[in-house]
């Protein structure tokens, strides 16, 4: 199927290049930057550091609360539920979902067996909530998506066009938009504590435009790479899943990935932030963005799901993300193709940094990019689930709340992920002990 695509796509790509420009569309109303807070001394250990230090990540690419969250999900009508809107997703996609049992559903709340899983409807809010931003940002009617993007082949060929157009206009202004990037997510509340981090040299930042560097992950053609334990990947991959007592860190890590995939995905339209500013570097670039953010997020739907290879990586990466020890501090090592990339890519990093020492190194070693799919599909909203329950003005200690929440009691995720007022009562008690961290 990969080569039948690429041929499609490699016949038309020429006519696209001919055909008028990608839509331009009026962005939303900018906001302005916040200042960042000055962060006060403290002779407390720093919550946000790793407590096992120097492990390094793979780069990435029935309750009374269970019947009330069913109660707010009863008019699905099947397992993985578009609503009123156009259904973008893939059967392969859909069955991934619908038809496999994935690891994480260890640590999500359990519906019953006459309910749709938990797994499947956090997707279909996931799905939801895209469509209808793809709309909003494309400024049009939600049911006009359909005409826009009718195949894959359409979709592949408008996104080749767009991030085309976008190189080259990128392409004198890379030291801008690499630092525009950073300033960009570091100056959202949410990031105040880490952005001290990165100010005070203990997180480094390696932020570039150019080639995905993903060398180092794992592609399923790699999964009998030898580990420094002297078993595969396969094997030891195949001891953790079925040892779930010794594998709990990777279970929670397992759940941290979905959230800071589903972090990133919702941050792909940051760029609105600073719009004026990109407007002022080349006319429409904002709005050219907001194109290529939409068709990605379409893409993670349509695209037919296809084994990860290193081919496949080499071919078709757009953006990489890596944590790397240098010593007693970490760096995020960040490559992307186009500045939306670039800042969805920095968001990972940071995810990845919080949550990394939730498991082993013989853990993290068995991360594959695999992995990913399921993760990008269900992730945005199962984060918001824990994002929702924190009031506007503790937003700035989110991180430590994530770092809490990933390690709390697993009834406790559970029921939090459950949302209501049992949830809300866990995460205030988060909230006050990540206060008395600060």
């Amino acid at each position: 199927m990969e080569q039948s695509l690429r041929e499609i796509i490699g016949g038309l790509i020429d006519e696209i290049m001919n055909e008028q420009p990608a839509p331009v569309i009026e962005p939303p109303p900018t906001k302005p930057e916040r200042p960042p807070t000055p962060v006060k001394p403290s002779t407390r250990p720093n919550p946000l550091k790793p407590t096992r230090p120097g492990i390094a990540p793979r780069p990435k690419a029935l309750s009374h609360d269970v019947k009330a969250f069913l109660s707010r999900h009863n008019k699905m009508e099947e397992a993985i539920d578009v609503g009123d809107n156009p259904d973008f997703i893939d059967p392969s996609k859909r069955s991934k979902i619908e038809d496999e049992k994935d690891y994480v559903e260890q640590i999500l709340p359990d519906l019953g067996p006459e309910a749709d899983r938990y797994l499947e409807i956090i997707t279909s809010e996931s799905y939801k909530q895209n469509i209808q931003r793809v709309a909003r940002y494309l400024n049009v009617n939600v049911n006009e998506l359909q005409n826009k993007f009718p195949n894959f082949p359409t979709m592949m060929m408008i996104a080749f066009k767009t991030l085309r157009d976008l190189q080259s206009i990128e392409l004198s202004l890379k030291p801008r938009l690499e630092k525009m990037a950073v300033d960009v997510v570091l100056n959202l509340n949410e990031y105040k504590h880490l952005k001290a981090m990165v100010d005070s040299g203990e997180i480094l930042l390696d932020v570039k435009m150019g080639t995905a560097d993903l060398t180092k992950s794992i592609t399923v053609d790699k999964l009998n790479q030898e580990l420094p334990s002297g078993l595969t990947v396969a094997e030891t991959l195949n001891m953790q899943l079925n040892n779930e007592l010794e594998s709990e860190g990777k279970l929670r890590r397992t759940l941290a990935n979905y959230m800071t995939q589903g972090d990133a995905v919702n941050k792909l339209f940051l760029f609105n932030l600073i719009s004026e500013q990109l407007d002022e570097m080349s006319p429409n670039l904002a709005n050219k963005y907001g194109v290529l953010a939409a068709i990605t997020q379409i893409g993670y739907y349509m695209t037919p799901d296809v084994a990860i290879t290193s081919d496949l990586v080499r071919s078709a990466a757009v953006g990489s993300e890596q944590v790397i020890p240098t010593g007693d501090k970490y760096k995020i090592k960040v490559r992307a193709m186009s500045f939306p990339y670039l800042v969805h890519e920095l968001v990972k990093g940071f995810g990845d940094y919080l949550s990394m020492d939730l498991a082993s190194q013989d853990e993290l070693d068995t991360e594959t990019l695999d992995d990913e799919t399921k993760q990008i599909m269900a992730g945005p909203a199962l984060e918001m689930k824990l994002r929702k329950l924190i009031p506007p003005d503790k937003i700035e200690l989110l991180p430590i709340i994530k770092k809490l929440f990933y390690n709390s009691e697993i009834p406790v995720i559970k029921a939090i992920l459950l949302g209501g007022a049992q949830a809300q009562k866990h995460v205030n008690d988060l909230i006050a002990t990540a206060e008395e961290n600060v």
